[in-house]
């Protein structure tokens, strides 16, 4: 049994409904690990209003791109799930620094 609260019930709504191609997500691969990615296609079924997306995971050809609906709780805000490292600080080039 899963732990309180559920991982279903932790994004807002609002993410999934403003979703784009080029955005910029956090994904649920099927093997159940997380992975930064983008969205490269959307589809959008005219009759149900459901919309699927195909998100492509960094570092990963397109041959591991998966779809998933928009309702998923396998799609999360990006850098909530995964922790991307940011680049080193630049070195300070100005000198040493003076006495106290």
């Amino acid at each position: 049994a899963r732990a309180w609260p559920r991982e279903e019930l932790v994004e807002p709504r609002e993410f999934r409904d403003k979703l784009r191609l080029g955005d910029r997500v956090d994904a649920r691969d099927y093997r159940g690990e997380w992975f930064a990615g983008a969205i490269v296609a959307a589809q959008h079924h005219a009759r149900s209003g459901a919309k699927r997306f195909r998100v492509r995971f960094d570092k990963y050809s397109p041959k591991w791109d998966e779809w998933f609906d928009a309702e998923s709780a396998r799609l999360a805000p990006p850098g909530t799930r995964v922790k991307t490292k940011k680049p080193a600080a630049a070195a300070q080039t100005t000198g040493p620094r003076p006495l106290k």
